[in-house]
């Protein structure tokens, strides 16, 4: 698995999450640019409680970023994955 970065410019800061990205690829949708491509599963993982349970979250993101940067049409779809997959710290 490789390690990816997703990072947004938001409100005069920079906002982000890391996570790890399959290597295995498939045509689907991605869940940032929502265009049909080739998609790996991009996943988080951090400790969620005081308990030490780990949690992950994640979904299928177009595998080659350059390429979805390009697809991307408005900020929206960026903001919510990220917000949805982003631990609480």
């Amino acid at each position: 698995k490789q390690r990816k970065y997703l990072i947004l410019f938001e409100q005069q800061k920079l906002i982000g999450i890391e996570g790890t990205l399959s290597p295995t690829t498939h045509k689907g949708f991605c869940a940032i640019c929502h265009t049909s491509s080739q998609v790996s599963l991009f996943m988080n993982i951090g400790k969620h409680n005081k308990d030490g349970q780990f949690t992950s979250k994640g979904n299928y993101i177009c595998h080659d970023s350059h390429q979805c940067n390009k697809n991307i049409m408005e900020l929206d779809e960026l903001q919510k994955f990220i917000g949805i997959v982003k631990q609480k710290e």
